[in-house]
């Protein structure tokens, strides 16, 4: 009713982007507490840096646009 292609694909794309979004600001710190755990069992120790996590939720948002 007047909507172009890409109205209708940015409209899909929001909502579904929102709940991508969601998903990665509820498994940062989760995944984040469970590396560290697991890391510390190791003798050579290192540091988990937060750039990770963004890249790994940019990614997935890159991924979700992209289907």
């Amino acid at each position: 009713m007047g909507a172009t292609v890409t109205q209708i694909t940015t409209m899909l794309s929001k909502d579904f982007v929102v709940l991508v979004l969601i998903a990665v600001v509820i498994a940062s710190p989760i995944a984040y507490w469970v590396m560290n755990k697991w890391l510390q069992n190791f003798v050579y120790k290192i540091n988990i840096s937060g750039w990770i996590f963004l890249a790994a939720g940019f990614t997935a948002v890159v991924i979700a646009v992209a289907r």
